[in-house]
């Protein structure tokens, strides 16, 4: 059908965000909000109300667009209406269901759920532990993110392996950070940047340079 000289499959090809191939097949309310840019990569969404660009998925942008929680930047263009919306789809999600029980009862389980955290905690943590991890890795969003991508899968899910984080997943990353920085430097020759350096020297007595780059569009770091 043409609507002002226009097909409706010009206008999808013209607006990427209005292609339902694009959206996951979901009654979620974040979805009208959020499309996936690239057809190959369904871990990076855009808002599309701001544009931004995230590796995450449809909780993050709800807390995107209700104007922020923890981490999350808030939408520029949300509005009130948006906002309440996807603070209650939130909300609707971390309810759980209430089954009336006697205080006995109550007691007891309260006591097994506590013991079986404390025995979850120490499984879970034990191996970042001994592997050498970070514990601020805890304080990034990505590592809440791939907490509940595991945890949203189920009973089943297959960790990767040693050689699928060293090669085809760190050569992914790579991928993506050089496309976003190209992106950037269109925005450099445009509107001009800021660039700042910081040096130092690690225990192996390397000396190292970082050097952060600012614009309208964000910011670039890299350390050489």
């Amino acid at each position: 059908m043409d609507v002002g000289g226009r097909s409706r499959q010009d206008e999808v090809s013209l607006d990427p965000s209005k292609d339902p191939n694009r959206k996951a097949k979901s009654k979620d309310p974040g979805w009208k909000y959020e499309f996936w840019l690239d057809l190959t990569n369904k871990d990076l969404v855009q808002c599309t109300l701001c544009g931004k660009q995230m590796h995450s998925d449809i909780k993050r942008l709800k807390q995107h667009l209700a104007a922020g929680f923890g981490d999350a930047q808030k939408c520029p263009k949300t509005t009130a209406t948006i906002m309440r919306e996807m603070q209650d789809s939130l909300k609707k999600s971390a309810k759980t269901s209430n089954v009336y029980i006697d205080d006995e009862e109550e007691g007891k389980m309260r006591r097994l759920r506590s013991l079986k955290l404390r025995s979850h905690r120490h499984t879970n943590s034990s191996p970042n532990i001994i592997k050498g991890i970070p514990f601020n890795a805890a304080n990034s969003w990505a590592y809440e993110i791939m907490l509940e991508s595991i945890g949203q899968y189920g009973r089943g899910h297959k960790p990767f392996t040693y050689h699928e984080l060293r090669v085809p997943l760190l050569e992914k990353a790579m991928e993506e950070i050089s496309k976003l920085r190209d992106k950037l430097e269109v925005s450099w020759k445009k509107y001009g940047c800021t660039i700042m350096v910081d040096g130092w020297t690690d225990k192996r007595m390397r000396h190292l340079i970082n050097f952060l780059i600012n614009c309208p569009k964000g910011a670039f770091s890299w350390t050489m």
